[in-house]
């Protein structure tokens, strides 16, 4: 596996981003399959409503998810 630089905004920019399709839907957030336009990179997205979720929770989410070890997952 090539790995990659996994890279977390505060600020989702939908321009920079063609959405591909849904990839999987959770109660505080969706990921897509994306791709950067200017770039032709594919890419996973993940998008955490601000709305249901508090800022301490989605650092506790970016916590968990690096700390993820798998065959399957991109680090």
């Amino acid at each position: 596996h090539k790995l990659e630089q996994v890279r977390w905004s505060a600020k989702y920019r939908p321009n920079e981003y063609r959405e591909l399709n849904e990839i999987a839907r959770g109660r505080n957030s969706i990921v897509r399959q994306c791709i950067h336009i200017s770039t032709g990179d594919v890419c996973a997205v993940k998008l955490i409503s601000k709305k249901i979720i508090s800022h301490e929770r989605a650092l506790h989410e970016y916590a968990l998810v690096s700390s993820i070890r798998h065959d399957s997952i991109i680090r």
